[in-house]
């Protein structure tokens, strides 16, 4: 299951939403920042930004339980895996 998870959460489309969602949320908040913009939008930019945020924790449970706990140990961090390993073989 978790493979399959995965999978899908690294396929061009999922990774593209992302992007998409990002990039909408990036105007919204924008568009926050101008009084008349929120005086007559207010309450549709609140719906987005938290449309975009239900979709971002989403996103991270998802990759959560593809990835298992494991990899947010030093994710990214080649240099500090790589001190792990070296460390690891010290013992």
């Amino acid at each position: 299951m978790r493979e399959t998870l995965n999978a899908y959460l690294e396929r061009p489309l999922a990774r593209n939403l992302i992007i998409a969602v990002i990039l909408v949320n990036a105007v919204t908040l924008g568009l926050e920042t101008i009084p008349p913009v929120m005086e007559r939008f207010g309450p549709l930019l609140t719906i987005i930004d938290q449309a975009c945020l239900t979709i971002f924790v989403v996103e991270l449970v998802l990759k959560m339980v593809g990835q298992g706990a494991e990899p947010l140990h030093h994710r990214g961090d080649r240099f500090q895996a790589e001190r792990d390993r070296v460390h690891k073989d010290d013992r």
